[in-house]
């Protein structure tokens, strides 16, 4: 416990040691702001179950931390807590957690998979970005909005789900995600971002949603090889530039027209009715 300084309340304020795993007593139910940040030793921490929050920063600049896991009874896992965890290979986040705040795990370069429980209904801005060796990602079903930045810089992410209750896809949410090659949007969804998956070059092909009603200004420019895009009966439309500079190779398909290798034809197809970033100004 002397490496440990804890005040009223179990609140965890610093660790003090330097062992290279580290079992956090029973009597903390908070793990304050910056309580480990920068310790540059840890490779591996126990949460005891009764921990209710993980601060801002907690776990900061941790450079060699390799696992954790987070118990059910936190409820939120603070802005930038693990950010720049660099050799964090594995997270496991059991279900009980509620929200992952800004920059979570923001810099989490050797993060190869993450599983995020039903519990979650929040993820903050930019809580993945940077996880340069992420690949794959399961999204809470409770979850209704991903937001601006959460994943962009993923460029090992190869395929995505996002469950049915999202309504919203951020600005740049997965831009630079340069090895997407699939993606399934749910009709809930009525608004993607500004460029929110710009330069994902290895997509393929998209799905536009039954009731979309807001694209953002290029959110699929740079998509290099985009081959298709599927539009549903329904859709008002959208804005040439969301598709500027894709190479599209094959069709794109509204109900039954097929409109081939021009991408005038795109503009023509969707129209003008549905809002850029200029419309509000």
């Amino acid at each position: 416990m002397e490496n440990f300084k804890i005040s009223f309340g179990g609140k965890l304020k610093k660790y003090t040691g330097s062992a290279t795993e580290v079992t956090i007593p029973n009597s903390v139910k908070s793990i304050e702001k910056y309580a480990f940040s920068d310790c540059e030793k840890i490779t591996s921490i126990t949460i005891p179950d009764g921990v209710t929050n993980i601060g801002r920063i907690a776990f900061g600049g941790c450079t060699r931390l390799a696992r954790i896991t987070i118990p059910g009874s936190v409820t939120s896992i603070g802005e930038s807590a693990f950010s720049g965890c660099e050799s964090l290979t594995s997270v496991t986040i059991l279900n009980g957690v509620t929200n992952i705040d800004n920059h979570a795990f923001w810099g989490c370069k050797s993060l190869t998979s993450i599983i995020i429980p039903d519990s979650v209904t929040s993820i903050g801005k930019s809580a993945f970005r940077n996880c340069k060796s992420l690949t794959s990602i399961v999204i809470s079903n409770s979850v209704t909005s991903i937001s601006d930045q959460a994943f962009q810089d993923c460029k090992s992410l190869t395929s995505i789900i996002i469950p049915d209750g999202v309504t919203s896809i951020g600005k740049n949410a997965f831009e630079n995600c340069k090895s997407l090659t699939s993606i399934i949007i749910p009709d809930s969804v009525t608004s993607i971002g500004e460029r929110a998956f710009e330069n994902c070059e290895s997509l393929a092909s998209i799905n536009i949603p039954q009731n979309l009603k807001n694209i953002g200004k290029d959110a699929f420019s740079d998509c290099d090889n985009l081959t298709s895009i599927t539009v549903p009966d329904g859709v008002k439309g959208a804005d040439f530039l969301n598709f500027l500079d894709c190479k599209i190779r094959k069709e794109v398909t509204a109900s039954d027209k097929k409109l081939t290798n021009n991408l005038d034809d795109v503009n023509a197809l969707f129209g003008s009715l549905i809002k850029n970033s200029n419309d509000n100004t």
